[in-house]
């Protein structure tokens, strides 16, 4: 939000967004439809005597974040896609380069991924990536993470077995 001080009763203002010029009635739907990316505001005042004062502000305008990504590395289950899984590694797309990443896991926030430190069970990892200019994003996946290898059982019945050498 751009403020700017009417001019006095005997001065004269002349506005420009980006070189257009622009009356103050109209510089905020001028702003807020302006494009991502650096803009600059003019202000010149002029008195009746012929004295002009000019102030700028130079902006970047950032209504963008790129959509964070969180995917199991290896879906080990059934299926490619049922989230069942043997080993809890992730990947994770790359953030903006203005962004601050926070990770949770099972609600908890941690420092660092680390599958290593997940039992067996079900879990929730969510990613929120946030830009300096506070536009937000969110990604998360759930899976279960079941590590223990099936124990088969083999035996002979006592009604199949005749005593004898085969």
């Amino acid at each position: 939000c751009l403020n700017i001080v009417d001019a006095r009763e005997y001065a004269t203002q002349a506005i420009t967004v980006d070189g257009t010029a622009v009356s103050a009635d109209d510089l905020r739907g001028v702003t807020d439809s302006l494009a991502d990316g650096t803009h600059t505001v003019v202000v010149t005042d002029t008195d009746t005597a012929g004295n002009v004062g000019s102030a700028s502000v130079t902006f970047t305008k950032d209504t963008t974040l790129t959509n964070p990504t969180v995917a199991l590395s290896n879906d080990s289950g059934a299926s490619a896609t049922d989230h069942v899984t043997n080993n809890a590694a992730l990947v994770f797309g790359a953030k903006d380069g203005d962004a601050t990443r926070v990770i949770t896991v099972d609600d908890a926030v941690v420092d660092h991924y680390d599958p290593t430190t997940l039992a067996e069970g079900d879990h929730t990892v969510t990613v929120m990536d946030t830009d300096r200019a506070g536009n937000s994003a969110t990604a998360s996946i759930g899976f279960t993470l079941d590590k223990t290898a099936p124990a088969p059982t083999v035996a002979l019945s006592d009604n199949t077995d005749t005593g004898t050498g085969g």
